[in-house]
């Protein structure tokens, strides 16, 4: 099943592009890349589509430690953006 990327659930991504950069409490971050459908599937499994948040995935850099993770973290209130991506 091809899952595309809703319009809620480009509200929970919020402006996190590839290229963008974000802070919150926990750092700084450079978007790598935003996953939808079969792709954010492969990254995380079967809880691409479950549970509550975007169905899509954002891969980031930290800043301060170099660190790549894959998450579907919501925009959140703490979220900033520090520079708009591509």
């Amino acid at each position: 099943m091809l899952l595309t990327p809703t319009d809620a659930d480009e509200r929970a991504i919020g402006p996190r592009t590839g290229g963008a950069y974000y802070g919150n409490t926990t750092g700084l971050y450079e978007v790598i890349a935003v996953h939808h459908g079969l792709e954010a599937q492969r990254l995380l499994g079967k809880d691409a589509t479950r549970g509550r948040g975007p169905r899509g995935r954002h891969r980031t850099r930290n800043i301060a430690t170099e660190r790549l993770e894959t998450h579907r973290q919501p925009w959140s209130t703490t979220d900033h953006l520090a520079r708009w991506g591509r």
